[in-house]
């Protein structure tokens, strides 16, 4: 449009920016909406590495003192021995256990103490008129049992006691009239002889009772059964960890006897969580030569677009923002992958009606173990005629918001893999003979990639975990009560 300086004097100053304010107008109408950049379409391979759980099984000295105690009862042995000087001086002999049995260890061998009573009571004598007022005497000693410790391939705890040494608190002496029968000489023979029957039983009860196998059989099928990782649409998908090995160091401490053991496992990505892939039964135990506390575990997370755009319309449809006395809501909101990131196309509407499409891509700070959205640029078509500061802080209060809500949704699914994991471990409750721990989570890397249907999401964690067992039956007691001599 021209103006001639004769129509610019008949108008007027006034009237010429009125017209050249229409041009701009209409320039600003005319404005194309910023490009969208095109969705994703195709799918992309995900490789998970394996993991490895490292995962100390733990069995405290004083519930095997506890179990033995309850095992180990009542009369150890009873017998008749004669004088030496005449077969009609008889005495009965007894010995039974009075006080709890006690188990150390040295860090190499197990030493297991069996206080006895011993009881010496007269039946026949020569000296009768004199022994038969005689109350039968009592003394005390002490039986040291010694051995090393083990797994046998059925993680079930070997043992091998030996007797090495007899401890007598009191020499066990009793008067016969005029004779002195000194009963050591009588009854650590007798023990001698004995002793197999007790070791062997004692070795015969912990590896029967004592046993690895079934919390660390527990963990082995827990971590194969498949976790859900997304639920809104089919097909759903599942994650799912298969064993492909185990060994462990087994270590005898001052105060527990631990295998620590090593599960190493493939990750595999299902859409029939009854697919047959579990390894069923537990492998034989098989020994290896170091310790490990922490586990390195590779773990696979998924967000749909579809799940990131209802909870984004349910958090931010309809949210008002205000800036320089001008209001804007948000109408609607999309997200999805593209060639560029993650791409969010927001609509609003109120005094500044206007797209705005924001492009960036999902990173992981490790420093504060925090998610965020890097680089979240954005374009921006608007029907306001004069682009101000109001429309700017408007735009930018609303892409910062979307990116914090995005970072949100990310975090909270990030959140939920130390509970996947420690489900994985002990799914259910571990039962009352069971305590699992696990401590120090630590979030080291986070790697996304975009694809067709939404976010994912590989993952690596460091963990340490552990088993406590507790509470073993020790079943039906022991009385090792030898036939008269």
């Amino acid at each position: 449009m021209l103006i001639s300086k004769r129509h610019f004097r008949k108008f007027g100053l006034k009237h010429a920016l009125f017209i050249a304010l229409l041009c701009t107008v209409g320039c600003k109408c005319n404005q194309k909406s910023p490009k969208a950049p095109d969705a994703l379409t195709e799918t992309i391979p995900i490789d998970i590495p394996p993991s490895t759980f490292n995962i100390p099984v733990s069995y405290s000295l004083v519930e095997l003192e506890h179990f033995v105690n309850a095992k180990f009862t009542g009369v150890f042995l009873e017998t008749v021995v004669h004088s030496p000087k005449h077969s009609k001086d008889s005495l009965k002999i007894r010995l039974e256990r009075f006080k709890p049995i006690r188990i150390t260890s040295d860090g190499s061998e197990l030493t297991c103490t069996f206080p006895l009573k011993a009881t010496a009571t007269i039946l026949h004598s020569r000296f009768n008129f004199i022994t038969k007022k005689i109350d039968p005497i009592e003394t005390e000693l002490l039986i040291t049992l010694r051995t090393p410790v083990a797994l046998d391939k059925n993680w079930h705890l070997v043992t091998n006691f030996s007797l090495v040494k007899t401890t007598w608190v009191k020499e066990p002496e009793i008067s016969l009239g005029i004779l002195k029968i000194n009963l050591r000489k009588k009854i650590d023979p007798l023990l001698e002889t004995k002793k197999e029957a007790l070791t062997n039983r004692l070795d015969k009860d912990i590896n029967k009772t004592v046993s690895l196998e079934k919390p660390v059989s527990k963990v082995w099928h827990n971590l194969q059964k498949p976790i859900l990782v997304n639920k809104r649409k089919p097909p759903h998908l599942y994650l799912k960890f298969i064993c492909k090995s185990i060994s462990g160091n087994f270590v005898l401490g001052q105060k527990e006897i631990t295998c620590y053991t090593a599960i190493n496992a493939q990750v595999v990505f299902l859409t029939d969580p009854n697919e047959k892939t579990t390894t069923n039964s537990l492998p034989p135990f098989v020994k290896q030569n170091k310790t490990l506390e922490y586990s390195d575990v590779n773990v696979y997370a998924f967000s749909a677009y579809e799940d990131m755009n209802y909870e984004l319309d349910s958090l931010l449809t309809g949210k008002k923002f205000s800036a320089k006395g001008m209001n804007a809501v948000i109408e609607h909101i999309e997200v999805y992958g593209s060639d560029s990131g993650l791409t969010a196309v927001i609509t609003t509407k109120g005094d500044i009606e206007s797209k705005l499409v924001a492009t960036g891509m999902p990173a992981f700070d490790s420093s504060t173990q925090t998610i965020y959205v890097k680089s979240f640029g954005f374009d921006v078509a608007t029907n306001n005629i004069l682009v101000n500061t109001g429309d700017a802080l408007l735009h930018q209060k609303i892409r910062d918001t979307v990116k914090q809500a995005l970072t949100l949704g990310l975090d909270t699914l990030i959140a939920k893999i130390p509970h996947l994991i420690e489900k994985g471990i002990a799914a259910g409750k571990p039962g009352k003979s069971i305590d699992l721990a696990i401590r120090n989570f630590e979030l080291r890397r986070c790697q996304f990639a975009l694809g067709a249907r939404g976010i994912h999401i590989r993952i690596n964690v460091r963990l340490a975990a552990g088993i406590d067992l507790k509470h073993l039956k020790a079943g039906k007691k022991v009385q090792l009560k030898p036939k008269n001599h």
